[in-house]
């Protein structure tokens, strides 16, 4: 850990001088090994137009907790993506249409859902940090739900 301390006071790392700096710095070497293997999982299954359509649908999650009162919409946007990933399989299983098609309709129909409801009454530019993010902001709390994630991806990998 010395050694860690000491490379981290060299001027090239005198920007870790601030704790938002260092949270940033913690959460991309989490999550970058976390992508990698999502990422390879993604494609060997075939499943990138399916994991695109959960990604931009969750913004009709975050719209309905935001139209339901919820505080922290990030609840209500994982709630839906899973009850949208569960609907999505069950249509491609059990519908006469391709997967392709079925996924491409219910990303275009959620999406627009959820800029939509969003735009209603102008409040759509308070929730881009959901949709475009800032590493910089990341909090301790925040980090440490990334390290539970990682954990249990990697046990369920194994599995």
């Amino acid at each position: 850990m010395t050694f860690v301390n000491s490379l981290m006071s060299l001027p090239l790392f005198e920007w870790t001088q601030f704790s938002f700096m260092r949270n940033a710095l913690v959460a991309i070497l989490i999550v970058t090994p976390l992508f990698a293997f999502m990422g390879c999982m993604i494609v060997n299954n075939q499943m990138a137009f399916f994991s695109d359509c959960i990604g931009h649908s969750a913004l009709s999650g975050i719209a309905i907790g935001a139209l339901i009162g919820i505080a922290d919409p990030i609840w209500s946007m994982l709630v839906f993506s899973a009850a949208l990933a569960i609907g999505v399989t069950l249509l491609r299983h059990y519908g006469s249409a391709s997967g392709d098609s079925v996924i491409g309709i219910v990303m275009s129909f959620t999406v627009a859902l959820g800029i939509v409801i969003l735009s209603r009454g102008g409040g759509f530019n308070k929730y881009s940090r959901f949709l475009i993010g800032d590493i910089l902001s990341i909090t301790q709390t925040e980090i440490f739900c990334l390290i539970a994630v990682a954990i249990i991806f990697i046990v369920l990998w194994l599995v």
